[in-house]
């Protein structure tokens, strides 16, 4: 873990890692070529992330799925029309994967809460839920998933709604 958690805020790792290149390849196509790329790559990934059950052994399928609509984050917030729906795929795809069994989809789940922090929460009792699940995996057994919910934290601190939450 300790390993694991050196690598992931060492931004010197991001040059030698082809995920990182992936991912610039991806963001580089949504902004030079959204309106061919952005529905057909959305199709794709809801579908892997409604496809998606506990003990399908498609763990890793859905890590990568959203952690490239983690990296969307700014294209997705900037279109009204994708930040509407953002609520709900939060509260459909990321909230369950808070509970997995696997770590490195709790970490994907508090990793996405950085990403999209700025959604506006239509439903406060998401917020409040959401809130109380971050604080849950400070305690995690997985050094790396206490680490990125720490994180998160400091993003949902300062959301409205959060003080009655967060109040002792």
């Amino acid at each position: 873990p300790h390993e694991f958690v050196s690598r992931q805020n060492n931004p010197l790792t991001d040059f030698y890692d082809p995920k990182m290149s992936a991912i610039s390849l991806v963001t580089d196509l949504v902004k030079h070529r959204g309106k061919d790329v952005v529905p057909k790559l959305l199709s794709f990934l809801t579908n892997i992330l409604t496809s998606y059950t506990p003990n399908s052994g498609k763990d890793i399928e859905k890590e990568g799925a959203l952690f490239v609509l983690g990296n969307m984050n700014e294209f997705l917030l900037s279109k009204k029309k994708y930040a509407s729906e953002l609520e709900g795929m939060m509260v459909s795809s990321v909230f369950t994967d808070f509970q997995s069994h696997v770590p490195f989809l709790r970490y994907r789940a508090c990793w996405m809460v950085q990403r999209f922090n700025t959604i506006p929460w239509s439903n406060p009792a998401n917020l409040q839920t959401l809130i109380q699940m971050v604080l849950q995996r400070l305690s995690d057994p997985a050094l790396p998933v206490q680490i990125e919910a720490s994180k998160a934290l400091r993003f949902l601190i300062e959301l409205d709604g959060a003080e009655t939450t967060l109040a002792p």
